[in-house]
């Protein structure tokens, strides 16, 4: 069953892969074609042309850029181009990972970003499907892993989140085993690829206290203490480079989730559907870690008040909503299949 989970959501992501951008990697970058130089560069790197969108692109660009320097050894060679230098290196596993610790030539590079994500999709689809099968659901609800519309636009975009939850979900499972120093290890990987993921570490720490009354505090120490030592890597090798860290992510209270809500009613479609199955999603956790605490509601609660408090250039798009939310969405997909987020009789499901 295992490899079935994993194996189908590997499947999944390639034949996802296979069909996007008519067979043209670059096309995972998103470059943007609004700075010259930078196309120039990404050019240069890869040897001939790289697709181009309109408009400022996406990750995929940056974490390029990033894998072909991934230690930071050289960044005034490439990394000046990052939109916010400091913010974007922080997120370092996935170009590390991609391009071998930096071993790969640019070229393999536009594979092994691809090929990290799709992996990372099956894996991070077994462990939500032993994760559910600890709460007596059928090991196949890890699909809510790949399915996840916020996880297959990571995909699409060459995003660092798909690997940042993949670990996080792992952690998950391994403090399930009450192997504490594997999780903190897990944990500590999963903040190195999206520093949100923070609030994964966090609420398993928070419900084995809830649980069994003791602190756990290696669960946090570990990762927070890996993050801060990167974070002052990160500025002692850039700088040279005299940008701000991010401008983008965070807001005052309920600005970006007001905003937010008057442009999926506007816009409608896709858009409009994202954006109430995000809402969908936070009331799901809130209630099930209330009315039935789990490993898997603590571990995602926190996401709840991030939404709270992102950005409108996050917020208003529905994509870019479920992508910062992913985790949330995928356990309460699982609590909802699964039937455990609400107390009473529950049936449990058949394997």
């Amino acid at each position: 069953m295992r490899v079935g989970v994993a194996g189908t959501a590997i499947g999944l992501a390639t034949f996802f892969a296979l069909l996007s951008y008519y067979g043209d990697i670059t096309g995972f970058l998103w470059a943007s074609n609004s700075n010259p130089r930078m196309v120039a560069h990404l050019e240069s790197l890869v040897g001939g042309p790289v697709a181009l969108i309109d408009g400022t692109g996406h990750d995929g660009q940056y974490f390029f850029l990033q894998a072909n320097d991934p230690w930071l050894l050289n960044p005034d060679e490439g990394l000046e181009f990052l939109d916010f230098p400091t913010y974007r290196a922080q997120r370092m596993l996935y170009p590390v990972v991609s391009s071998l610790g930096g071993l790969l030539g640019p070229s393999s590079i536009l594979w092994g970003l691809v090929v990290t994500n799709i992996l990372a999709m099956g894996v991070g689809s077994w462990g939500l499907g032993r994760l559910a099968a600890t709460m007596g659901m059928s090991r196949w609800l890890g699909l809510a892993f790949a399915l996840n519309p916020g996880i297959v636009f990571e995909l699409a975009i060459d995003g660092g989140s798909l690997l940042g939850w993949a670990l996080a979900v792992w952690g998950m499972v391994v403090v399930n085993e009450r192997r504490w120093m594997a999780g903190a290890v897990l944990f500590a990987g999963a903040i190195l690829a999206r520093e949100t993921m923070v609030l994964v570490a966090i609420g398993a720490f928070a419900f084995v206290w809830f649980k069994e009354h003791r602190l756990r505090l290696s669960l946090v120490a570990v990762p927070v203490g890996a993050a801060g030592l990167w974070w002052l890597i990160v500025r002692k090798q850039l700088e040279s480079l005299a940008w701000p860290s991010s401008d983008k992510t965070l807001d005052i209270p309920l600005r970006g989730i007001w905003m937010g809500l008057s442009n999926w009613a506007s816009t409608g479609g896709l858009n409009l559907a994202l954006g109430v199955l995000v809402l969908f999603c936070a009331g799901i956790i809130v209630v099930s870690a209330v009315v039935r605490p789990s490993l898997l509601s603590w571990g995602t609660a926190g996401f709840v008040p991030l939404l709270m408090i992102l950005n409108p250039a996050i917020t208003v798009g529905g994509l870019n909503v479920t992508r910062a939310m992913a985790p949330a969405v995928s356990a309460a997909l699982v609590l909802v299949l699964g039937r455990k987020a609400f107390p009473g009789p529950v049936r449990e499901p058949s394997t």
